[in-house]
């Protein structure tokens, strides 16, 4: 969590309000100097990891707004600049398949996260617990779940 007194910033992260917009400029530019030393395939890298972290960090926080799986993957596919019908191809799916799991019409099964999870180096569990959080957070938007109605208190009371 971050505290009231900071601001975060996508490039260099948390930052305390006293530091004057010169400072930032030239932290970025620091930042940007160094980053021109990476290559293509490791900036990729960092993306890819960054990627990693937004997905573990959407497992841990409540939802806000559901992000299927197939939205993190299409990330991935941009990242690495890969076309969706040679990734189709490669993990033995069909395209249109691919293109409902893209865009949140169909879940992943664990026989594409395991070869996502191999293709990438992301657990494909991370890739399952996402779906199943989204149709979790899914059923209980859809059918009004009151918490309220079902406790260990009530099921005491009702011997």
């Amino acid at each position: 969590m971050r505290s009231k007194d900071k601001y975060f910033d996508h490039l260099i992260g948390e930052q305390n309000q006293e530091s004057n917009p010169e400072e930032i400029k030239m932290i970025k530019r620091i930042i940007t100097a160094h980053s021109e030393d990476y290559t293509e395939d490791e900036k990729m890298n960092f993306k890819r990891i960054g990627l990693h972290l937004r997905m573990k960090r959407y497992l841990e926080e409540p939802i806000v707004q559901i992000k299927p799986a197939g939205e993190f993957l299409n990330e991935l596919l941009e990242i690495y600049k890969v076309k969706k019908t040679k990734f189709a191809e490669l993990i033995e799916y069909e395209n249109t398949n691919l293109h409902a799991v893209l865009r949140g019409r169909r879940r992943l099964n664990n026989k594409m996260a395991t070869k996502i999870g191999s293709i990438f180096s992301i657990d494909p569990e991370l890739w399952m617990y996402i779906d199943v959080k989204n149709e979790l957070a899914k059923y209980q938007k859809e059918n009004k779940f009151q918490k309220s109605k079902y406790t260990l208190e009530k099921l005491k009371t009702t011997r």
